[in-house]
């Protein structure tokens, strides 16, 4: 079920997250239903944040002589 994917949430969360779940199965036309059955993978998660991030820019070496 979906929601284990969910993680630790609090009781409350939970218990909004199964209703919308049912009735999104009832009616798959209502917003955000789309999210709700159809949640992103981990994967596609980890490939948003690694886009997003800065490249490495290499600090000088100074050298001493």
């Amino acid at each position: 079920m979906v929601v284990l994917a969910q993680g630790s949430s609090p009781l409350a969360y939970l218990d909004d997250h199964v209703k919308k779940y049912v009735a999104c199965v009832k009616d798959k036309a209502k917003e955000g239903c789309d999210v709700i059955l159809n949640p992103p993978k981990k994967t596609e998660a980890k490939k948003r944040t690694k886009a997003v991030r800065w490249a490495k820019i290499p600090k000088p070496i100074d050298h001493y002589i």
